[in-house]
């Protein structure tokens, strides 16, 4: 990963930061002023009894994102945004995935964003979770960072890349056996 270094003149200082590797690597294409970021670093935060709501949906957006289905994630997104009470900061990432005009767009990182979400409630209270689901982790997402999402069995469908790279990942852990 490259490093910039980047003068604060007012401090005399300089920090060291990651610049984000280019999502062109394997032919994917980011969200340019998003791309630094990765769910589990910024974004929203679920209750589990929340993120069990939206699980019906979250999966449908799964499965639609891996077979690069645009329509379907739109709807998928839709189907999710009665649980969230219509605010709040998932609301308000459900609601930039719906005006997505693209899949990479909704994928990296949005998707990326609220699956953070939805893991990080899926640790906290496994029971919240039917069985059956499966947190994957593909380490192609944002260059060699990679990025997790929860699906049903074992069988890797990736949201990120879709059928360019549908199978690209692995499981981390079952959620509940």
């Amino acid at each position: 990963m490259k490093k910039c270094l980047l003068p604060l003149a007012a401090l005399g200082v300089a920090l060291a930061f990651p610049l984000a590797a280019s999502d062109t690597e394997h032919g994917h294409h980011g969200n340019a002023d998003r791309a630094m970021s990765s769910g589990s670093e910024a974004g929203p935060s679920l209750s589990p009894a929340l993120a069990a709501q939206l699980l019906p949906g979250y999966l449908a957006l799964q499965e639609a994102l891996a077979d690069d289905n645009l329509d379907g994630a739109h709807e998928a997104v839709a189907g999710m945004m009665e649980p969230t009470g219509h605010s709040g900061s998932v609301h308000d990432l459900l609601h930039e995935m719906s005006g997505a005009e693209t899949l990479e767009i909704i994928r990296r990182p949005l998707f990326d964003e609220l699956s953070a979400a939805m893991v990080a409630a899926a640790k906290e209270d496994p029971s919240a979770f039917p069985e059956g689901l499966v947190v994957m982790q593909c380490p192609m997402v944002y260059g060699s960072t990679g990025a997790e999402w929860i699906q049903e069995g074992e069988t890797v469908d990736n949201p990120y890349f879709g059928a360019k790279m549908l199978r690209c990942g692995g499981p981390v852990m079952k959620i509940r056996e």
